[in-house]
């Protein structure tokens, strides 16, 4: 789909100043985001992969660079479909989150049931909790969840809300760009104020991932605004990330063997920080890169099973563990039994769930998207 040219006013751009942007553009964020739910699987399918693999916790670079991907989609949403309603928004992320995670949670039940059934919880406070979803940021349904990496999706819920409030802000003022700037600051102030409290377990814990959604959002500004506010951010921002990134990964990787030591830092954390960077350096190429329809349709579709993906793959873990995969047919057997069987539970969810909504979603975008 050509991109169109359209002229606005900028809500973080020069105040004032009337900034073209593209109207309808198609970001080859699709096997991006797919290479990052494949880490994702990778991760929690390491012990097949040995040691090595398990120390690199690869998952952590997958999720957060999501996060980053994610501060640049909903600016740009909010920046072009939804400014004028960041209701309409959170609608449609409801629409997004919500029909795929519905059948991921039924299809864990019934599988867990078989596989591990003392994780198995059918009370009515724990279904109420498992399929409202939101209900698990509360301290009572905090770890009744069944899919327990939803814990990522509940941030990115927790940023979608404050992103809508930012902006609904923002409209209401004379200098929204200030608005804005002002609130992805105090979002990295919440971040050290996260860390030095060790506050990851209060209710603002969740800023501890701020830095990735103000870098993704800085990104997107500086590429489409050009100005020299939106750069400064991005490169203020990049200190935080990588704190973050190290922090979070040196709690949680497990002991460096068989990774020496370098420089005094362990080496699955460097190695881990630097595939990360990469994450961050291919994504500012993706952002603003056109590489033709062929291309486009490919990355549409690797891009449409992602979520699903994401959902479903500890579960096909949980399968693999209940058979003994590994044991009777080697590590490399049951990693590729997972990565094939999420695969096509992912698409299955797509195409008998996630696309029949994208209808409704796009009558509350306004348009109709790629998707």
């Amino acid at each position: 789909m050509a991109n169109v040219s359209i002229e606005r006013n900028s809500l973080a751009g020069t105040e004032g100043a009337e900034i073209p942007i593209a109207a309808n553009p198609y970001r080859f964020f699709g096997m991006f985001r797919f290479a990052l739910a494949f880490l994702v699987l990778t991760s929690h399918s390491s012990d097949y992969l040995g040691p090595a693999f398990h120390a690199m916790q690869l998952g952590n670079a997958g999720v957060f660079l999501f996060f980053m991907v994610s501060g640049a989609v909903i600016c740009e949403a909010l920046d072009i479909f939804y400014r004028t309603s960041s209701t309409r928004f959170l609608i449609n992320r409801c629409l997004k989150i919500y029909p795929a995670y519905w059948a991921a949670v039924i299809l864990y039940y019934a599988i867990f049931s078989i596989t591990q059934p003392e994780s198995v919880r059918t009370d009515p406070w724990a279904l109420t909790v498992n399929f409202t979803f939101l209900l698990c940021y509360l301290p009572s349904g905090n770890n009744l969840t069944i899919i327990d990496i939803a814990w990522a999706i509940l941030v990115e819920f927790q940023f979608y809300i404050i992103a809508a409030a930012a902006f609904w802000l923002a409209r209401r003022m004379a200098r929204p760009g200030a608005v804005l700037y002002a609130i992805a600051l105090a979002s990295l102030a919440m971040y050290v104020f996260v860390h030095e409290t060790d506050g990851a377990q209060r209710f603002y814990g969740f800023f501890r991932f701020a830095p990735y959604f103000v870098l993704g959002a800085a990104i997107y500004y500086s590429y489409t605004r050009r100005t020299v506010a939106p750069i400064l951010l991005a490169i203020g921002s990049v200190p935080f990330v990588l704190h973050a990134y190290m922090v979070y990964t040196g709690r949680a990787a497990p002991l460096p063997e068989p990774w020496p030591t370098v420089f005094g830092e362990r080496g699955n954390i460097l190695a881990t920080t630097a595939l990360f960077a990469v994450g961050v350096c291919v994504f500012c190429c993706l952002i603003g890169a056109n590489l033709g329809e062929a291309t486009r349709r490919l990355d549409k579709r690797f891009g449409d099973i992602t979520y699903a993906l994401y959902l479903i793959h500890p579960a096909m873990v949980s399968v693999s563990l209940y058979m003994a995969l590994a044991s009777r047919y080697g590590g490399i057997s049951a990693y590729l039994f997972v990565l094939a069987t999420s695969l096509l539970l992912a698409t299955a969810i797509f195409r008998g769930v996630e696309r029949p909504v994208m209808r409704l979603r796009n009558v509350f975008r306004g348009r109709r998207l790629y998707d």
